[in-house]
């Protein structure tokens, strides 16, 4: 008779191909230079049409304070014919309760 607590499952083996998609960063903001306009994605996503974007991390002697980070995004809304503005927010004022992934 077979112990089934004394089983090992033996982990899945992922291609390192598969990683990036497993693990896509929440946010990346790249400049090219100084004076370039950012490249956003949030969630994968290109965000254009930026009209706000703020990051924060903030510590004290090195140790991260609470609610970090502090993320703001604000872009024009593509599918709006008012010319309506998204924002996103993570402990900031756009939103009254934390959100997190």
């Amino acid at each position: 008779m077979i112990n089934k607590k004394a089983c090992i499952e033996r982990p899945t083996f992922k291609p390192p191909e598969l990683w990036k998609e497993v693990n896509k960063p929440l946010l990346t903001i790249e400049l090219e230079d100084i004076d370039s306009i950012p490249k956003i994605k949030y969630k994968g996503e290109r965000i254009t049409g930026v009209v706000h974007a703020g990051f924060d991390w903030v510590t004290k002697n090195g140790v991260p304070v609470l609610d970090n980070p502090v993320i703001e995004l604000e872009y024009l809304d593509k599918e709006s014919k008012t010319g309506s503005i998204k924002q996103v927010g993570y402990n900031s004022p756009f939103n009254k309760h934390k959100e997190r992934e």
